[in-house]
């Protein structure tokens, strides 16, 4: 896949979930979500591991040093073999692509306390 089909892929993952009511912020690699999660801390953070500059398990441990309780949830596409990796850095759950956007939304809700 793509970086060009990754944007995408997260500008349509925003717009769903934007449209259940969460307030959502893109990040275009690693670094500039953590960035943007430095500025203003997010209740819920969503990862793609494969990612420019710096990958999503290396986002994933930096986010978890500036809040352990951080609860995260990690994407793969092809990299499958990162899941367990991820989840040992301390992704609450994992999904593969393609998935099903029912069972990430209850993950989501189930994560934030909330129904959509």
């Amino acid at each position: 896949m793509s970086s060009i089909d990754d944007l995408l892929f997260s500008k349509v993952l925003a717009k769903l979930l934007e449209r259940c009511g969460y307030r959502v912020r893109v990040a275009g690699n690693g670094d500039e979500g953590i960035s943007r999660y430095r500025e203003e801390v997010a209740d819920l953070v969503i990862t793609d591991l494969r990612m420019p500059d710096k990958d999503g398990l290396e986002t994933i441990a930096e986010l978890r040093k500036d809040n352990p309780d951080l609860k995260l949830i990690a994407i793969s596409g092809g990299e499958q073999d990162e899941l367990p990796k991820a989840r040992k850095l301390g992704a609450r759950h994992t999904f593969v692509k393609p998935f099903d956007t029912e069972e990430l939304l209850e993950t989501i809700e189930e994560e934030l306390g909330t129904t959509v």
